[in-house]
């Protein structure tokens, strides 16, 4: 029998530690092993946890789904989107701040940002509402809140150190937003704010990403065609990597 600790079970399958403690307390996964020690029984339960909540089904539905024999039935991403923003319309910071870290546990890193968040965070951009500016910010200030709070998490189980640079946004709470995705990927994230723009990551930092996006300019390529070919591993990322022709690149207040 194959056996994983924690660490290895979120990096094969791209949980977090949070969606293990989450699953395990509806009754999604087996009693766990002595030791912080999974075995081949949970990964594939994991996986195929993963697989029924990619669809915005809640562990909590989940668990009624096979406690009662019943076929899985959900609001799916929807029914999330409508959570929040009911929260953001008539809720407090707290609990905002209580649902956003609820839906991170509930879900993977890469589900509870690309299907969720981003999503949202574009609607509530594109919204022409006259109570939009006021959602929106309540969305950015809890974003944030959630993404330090997990990065101070992270410092304290030593974490793999990550600089994340802003190079370019089109809007503030996508830097935020991948610093969340990245942590869950386990990650101890650093976000580089516009005031340190082309500051080198420290010495301590074993990654450096430069987040584009509203493209790069030609100084900052250089910079970052420098840094890789000393041998530093430095990556673009982000959706839109084009060389500006200008100077500088769009940037937004983080």
């Amino acid at each position: 029998m194959t056996l994983y600790t924690t660490d290895t079970l979120c990096s094969l399958t791209g949980a977090h530690p949070a969606n293990l403690r989450r699953w395990n307390r509806v009754g999604l996964l087996s009693l766990q092993l002595p030791g912080e020690i999974w075995d081949s029984v949970h990964m594939k339960q994991v996986q195929g946890i993963l697989a029924a909540t990619a669809n915005g089904m809640t562990p909590g539905e989940l668990a009624t789904s096979i406690g009662q024999g019943i076929p899985q039935v959900t609001g799916g991403w929807s029914a999330r989107r409508g959570e929040v923003l009911l929260e953001l319309q008539y809720g407090s910071m707290r609990s905002l701040s209580r649902i956003v870290r609820r839906l991170a546990c509930d879900f993977s890193g890469d589900d509870f940002i690309n299907r969720l968040m981003r999503p949202l965070s574009c609607w509530l951009r594109q919204d022409e509402n006259r109570t939009s500016p006021q959602r929106h910010q309540r969305f950015h200030d809890s974003v944030r809140f959630h993404a330090e709070t997990t990065s101070r998490a992270s410092q304290r189980k030593d974490s793999i150190p990550l600089y994340l640079e802003a190079v370019s946004t089109r809007d503030r709470n996508e830097i935020w937003l991948e610093a969340i995705r990245l942590t869950a990927q386990g990650f101890c994230v650093e976000v580089c704010p516009g005031t340190n723009m082309g500051q080198l990551p420290a010495e301590h930092h074993q990654h450096h990403l430069m987040w584009c996006g509203a493209g790069i300019s030609s100084s900052r390529m250089s910079q970052y065609l420098d840094e890789r070919e000393s041998g530093y591993p430095a990556m673009l990322c982000g959706p839109d990597q084009s060389i500006l022709k200008d100077s500088v690149a769009c940037r937004v207040s983080l």
